[in-house]
């Protein structure tokens, strides 16, 4: 009994995987241009990628663009490429979850990843708010830092700094949720700059 159970539970595993790697293996199809917003939405998402060639941040937000556009439109970044840093912007907002996936995409992205001078250092702000996926009571409605630390050796997972410093990982897989971590070292920081300088500088849009 005990051996068919743990035989089901890697078969589920198994199929999980498989459609993981469909999954993440963009289609380039989208919905219909007119289901596209156009109404700016206030919203303090933003992220900022350094030590990063610009080709190759365009590239791997093209790729998060068509994997994660495919049905609806979940994601809409949009990029300033500013003293040699990458900053985006969600201009027409963006669910917390799909923020986080975003995080852990353009510091891992499917086979750009792979390139040897591919190591950005990637970081994002937010508040959250109730409702929010892995969001409990202690963190929600605070402004929070995402991120993943060079130790990271799991590639599934984002990490979530609060401005007391506290920190959780927030795990992608079936069997992870929210953790609190209590031995990295790592101290919040306020993003380095204002969205609203970025009005004086030309962005990119994804399609």
């Amino acid at each position: 009994m005990i051996f068919i159970l743990c035989l089901g539970v890697v078969l589920i595993i198994y199929k999980l995987k498989d459609l993981f790697i469909k999954s993440s293996t963009p289609s380039h199809s989208k919905p219909p241009i007119t289901e596209k917003p156009t109404k700016v939405i206030d919203n303090d998402f933003v992220v900022l990628v350094d030590n990063i060639k610009p080709d190759y941040i365009k590239e791997a937000i093209q790729r998060f663009y068509d994997l994660y556009n495919q049905n609806e439109y979940k994601a809409l970044p949009r990029l300033y490429i500013i003293n040699n840093q990458g900053i985006i912007t969600f201009p027409y907002n963006i669910e917390f979850e799909t923020f986080c996936y975003f995080i852990n995409f353009i510091t891992y992205p499917i086979e750009l990843g792979e390139k040897s001078d591919y190591n950005p250092i990637v970081k994002g702000w937010c508040t959250t708010k109730v409702g929010d996926t892995w969001v409990n009571d202690h963190i929600v409605n605070q402004k929070v830092q995402l991120f993943i630390p060079k130790t990271d050796d799991e590639y599934d997972n984002v990490y979530l700094i609060t401005e007391g410093n506290l920190i959780y990982k927030l795990g992608f897989s079936v069997f992870q949720n929210l953790q609190q971590i209590e031995d990295l070292d790592y101290s919040y920081s306020n993003c380095p700059f204002d969205k609203a300088q970025l009005k004086q500088y030309e962005f990119m849009d994804f399609e």
